[in-house]
C-alpha cells in the first residue's frame, strides 16, 4: 500500500498541477501510523519506502535511464539533477512515463531495453530534487523532462482506500494498492 502525497488535478490536491510538464504528476510514499519514517527520519533507511522495488507501470521501451547519482540526506536537495536517478519509458502513441528519485546503484534497466508491465526498474530512493524518499511518476507527451506537456495517467484495476477501482486517477490522501488478481 502506498499513500498519495500529491495527486489530483487541482493545485490544492497536487502542487504539480501548476506546471505544464508535471500537471498530472504523483508523489507517493508509504505511511505507517501517519508517518513516512521511523525515529527522527534523519537517515534514508528510516523511510518505509526507501529500498522498495519500483516496477514498470506498463510495457514500454526505456529511452533514458540514470542510476548513479547519490541519494540525498533527508531534508537536503539536489537541484542540479531534479529527477535524480530515473527512468523514462516510451509507452507508444506519444506517451512517456517518467519515474524518478530511485536509490543509487539499483537500476535494473538501460536505454533501449524493452520492459513489460510490472518489470522491476529500480528501488525507491531519495535522489534528485526531493526532500525525502518517495516515488515521483507522471506521463508526458515527449521523452524530455521539462520540455514535454503532462498527460493524465489512468491507473487500472487498483484499490483506493480499500475500494476497487477499474480505472481512475488517485487523489491526494488516498491509500492505493494493486487489486487482487482473480487468476
Amino acid at each position: 500500500e502506498w499513500f498519495v502525497f500529491w495527486g489530483g488535478r487541482t493545485v490544492a490536491q497536487n502542487y504539480h498541477a501548476a506546471t505544464k510538464d508535471q500537471r498530472f504528476a504523483y508523489d507517493i510514499l508509504i505511511l505507517r501510523d501517519g508517518a513516512s519514517h521511523t525515529g527522527d527520519g534523519k537517515r534514508n533507511e528510516d523511510y518505509y519506502c526507501f529500498g522498495q522495488t519500483i516496477v514498470a507501470p506498463a510495457a514500454g521501451t526505456v529511452v533514458e535511464a540514470v542510476g548513479d547519482l547519490a541519494d540525498n540526506v533527508p531534508g537536503q536537495f539536489d537541484k542540479q539533477h531534479p529527477a535524480g536517478n530515473h527512468v523514462v519509458l516510451d509507452l507508444g502513441h506519444g506517451e512517456y512515463a517518467l519515474l524518478a528519485h530511485f536509490k543509487q546503484g539499483t537500476l535494473k534497466v538501460k536505454a533501449g531495453d524493452r520492459v513489460e508491465s510490472d518489470a522491476p526498474l529500480a528501488q525507491c530512493g531519495n535522489s534528485g530534487n526531493t526532500s525525502e524518499p518517495h516515488l515521483h511518476v507522471h506521463l508526458q507527451n515527449g521523452p524530455t523532462l521539462f520540455a514535454a506537456a503532462g498527460l493524465p495517467a489512468q491507473f487500472q484495476d487498483y484499490l483506493a482506500d480499500g475500494q476497487r477501482v477499474a480505472r481512475g486517477e488517485p487523489l491526494k490522501g488516498q491509500v492505493v494498492a494493486p487489486a487482487a488478481r482473480d487468476d
